[in-house]
């Protein structure tokens, strides 16, 4: 199946319970090897698949976070069931 940007979710943060402004919306996508999460100008690429994940990198960053944010997890918990993501190293 062909990745387009119909495959494109996009979740209100505050709707699932974080922290954020309202209206605060992220953009998720499918990839060969997990998802794309956008939010602002950057680019959070998550791989595997399944319960546990790992986010590998942020675009748009010159340094990954010293932590997952607490957003991105509620997110892919709540809309694909990944219950948890930890760093890349």
């Amino acid at each position: 199946m062909a990745i387009t940007t119909d495959d494109t979710t996009t979740i209100e943060l505050a709707t699932i319970g974080a922290d954020v402004p309202d209206g605060t919306t992220i953009d998720v996508r499918p990839t060969r090897g997990g998802l794309e999460v956008d939010r602002r100008d950057e680019t959070f690429i998550i791989e595997g698949e399944g319960s546990r994940c790992v986010l590998t990198g942020v675009i748009g960053r010159d340094e990954m976070p010293d932590r997952v944010p607490d957003w991105l997890e509620a997110a892919l918990r709540d809309e694909y069931g990944i219950k948890e993501v930890v760093l890349g190293r």
